[in-house]
């Protein structure tokens, strides 16, 4: 793993020199990992499913650990809203976090995105921040 993590800083030191980067072992693997199916079959970065030699384990790996009381199902996928946003936006300054809400005995998934070039909350996260990507015209606010 040192050296997986060594070429990730100096990829890393290559794209914006200067900065400090600390590297933990989620950040190793998340890099590492490809985008796989859902269960619901849209591709899915957050999505993991480990299901060598007859294991059947998954998991999302965008939810906050946190949040213990309200675990993750693999229905959830179903309703998700990150493959899209991930489809119609993919912007490299936009950072996703997402939470289970619950209503009713529904549970959903959340999703808020930050802009970290903007260095604020994204209000519509399939358009973007509008600083990032110059929005047309028509569909800026007046």
């Amino acid at each position: 793993m040192k050296a997986m993590s060594l070429e990730l800083i100096q990829e890393l030191e290559h794209t914006s020199p200067g900065s400090s980067y600390i590297l933990t072992l989620d950040d190793i693997q998340y890099q590492r990992c490809k985008k796989l199916k859902t269960p619901y079959g849209k591709e899915c970065p957050y999505f993991y499913g480990d299901y060598y030699r007859g294991r059947h384990f998954e998991e999302c790996r965008l939810l906050d650990k946190s949040n213990r009381q309200t675990s993750w199902e693999p229905k959830l996928c179903l309703k998700c809203p990150v493959p899209d946003i991930l489809q119609a936006n993919a912007c490299p300054n936009m950072v996703l976090s997402g939470h289970i809400k619950s209503f009713l005995g529904k549970k959903s998934v959340k999703v808020t995105a930050y802009c970290t070039k903007a260095h604020r909350m994204v209000k519509e996260p399939k358009i973007g921040c509008g600083l990032c990507h110059e929005l047309p015209e028509s569909l800026k606010d007046t």
